[in-house]
């Protein structure tokens, strides 16, 4: 099993790089948040890591040795499993990760034309949140891992801010690496805007406008643009298609964090932008 999962195991590809600095992020985040836990909630942080870690090989064994999907690049499974654990709060119940990463697997296998059409990830949190609510039972989507800030170095300022532009820069990076610059300036351009203009409507200082805009970049909403829009299967290809869903994306991550958009709870706004520019970008990939 394991030589047949070498070939895409390669340190010159692009996935393995992303997969390395992701897997260090999140160790890096689940340090962090481990340091200001209680034991209780520490001994449940590694049951969930534990749990993700065997879920994925499961599923890599189950799609590489049972149905003989050799399309699906196991690192891909990988790379899903340490998003969903960076977004699902890990004092949730083991059994969320484990259907959340088994749903977004398993939307990998419905594709078009030898590509899926939903991000993997994206599509198994809102499964398992939706189907969790028929439950009637909640689940915390905090994105706690998210943040390209880190608390446990507040104490150094320059290592605080360092460590926060490695990140950022890391994944500013393997957007480019992916081709993917055109797609996610548009779509923090536009939703910046956005947010510019009301946040300035409503305290009327421009100061704290622009640090909020600039407190955009190291929080969560980064990790969101820089790895979750652009994630390379679901996302558009062409320049000028990229720049036409980072517009839609932009303006509709801005009305659902506004609780304009009937129906749709603003909990999962950036779950639901991701699938949303995922449906547009289907639409035109089959249509172009």
């Amino acid at each position: 099993m394991i030589s047949k999962l070498s070939p895409y195991f390669k340190l010159k590809s692009a996935v393995t790089q992303f997969f390395i600095f992701l897997s260090c992020f999140a160790l890096i985040s689940f340090a962090d948040m481990y340091l200001f836990s209680t034991r209780s909630e520490r001994i449940h942080m590694f049951i969930v890591l534990a749990a993700i870690i065997l879920t994925i090989s499961g599923l890599v064994y189950i799609v590489h040795g049972i149905l003989q999907r050799t399309e699906l690049n196991p690192l891909h499974i990988a790379i899903s499993g340490i998003i969903v654990f960076l977004i699902i709060h890990p004092t949730q119940s083991l059994i969320l990760f484990v259907v959340a990463l088994t749903l977004a697997v398993s939307s990998k296998l419905i594709r078009f034309r030898g590509q899926p059409i939903l991000n993997p990830a994206a599509t198994g949190i809102a499964l398992t949140f939706y189907l969790s609510a028929l439950a009637r039972k909640s689940v915390l989507m905090s994105w706690w891992g998210a943040d390209m800030v880190q608390n446990f170095t507040k104490g150094n300022v320059l290592v605080y801010y360092s460590l926060a532009v490695i990140f950022l820069g890391g994944f500013i990076y393997f957007a480019w690496k992916f081709n993917k610059s055109s797609y996610i300036a548009s779509f923090v351009m536009t939703h910046l805007l956005f947010i510019f203009y009301t946040t300035l409507q409503t305290t009327g200082s421009s100061a704290e406008t622009i640090a909020f805009i600039i407190a955009s970049f190291f929080n969560s909403f980064a990790f969101l643009a820089l790895v979750m829009i652009p994630e390379p299967k679901t996302s558009p290809s062409s320049p000028k298609q990229q720049v036409i869903v980072g517009i839609f994306g932009g303006i509709v991550l801005y009305m659902l964090l506004l609780d304009s958009v009937p129906f749709i709870s603003s909990d999962l706004a950036f779950i639901h932008t991701v699938l949303a520019t995922n449906v547009v970008t289907f639409v035109l990939k089959r249509w172009a």
